[in-house]
């Protein structure tokens, strides 16, 4: 999955329902997955001029979402 993802694979995966370390993982790279979607959608649209779109911060070290980031 996180090989998938480097090589800018977003292909929607299910979490892992497994309550030990190995599902919070799965878990946790379930939402990047996510997150990273809704920030490649958000970057189409203003790539075809559409500059009412921002992105929403998830946390004040966000690089995609916060402020600080270009935005």
């Amino acid at each position: 999955m996180a090989e998938d993802i480097s090589r800018g694979d977003l292909t929607p995966v299910e979490g892992l329902q497994r309550r030990d370390e190995v599902g919070r993982l799965s878990r946790a790279m379930q939402a990047m997955v996510a997150y990273l979607t809704e920030m490649a959608q958000i970057a189409d649209q203003l790539a075809e001029g559409n500059l009412t779109v921002s992105p929403e911060p998830r946390g004040a070290t966000d690089a995609f979402g916060s402020p600080s980031a270009g935005w």
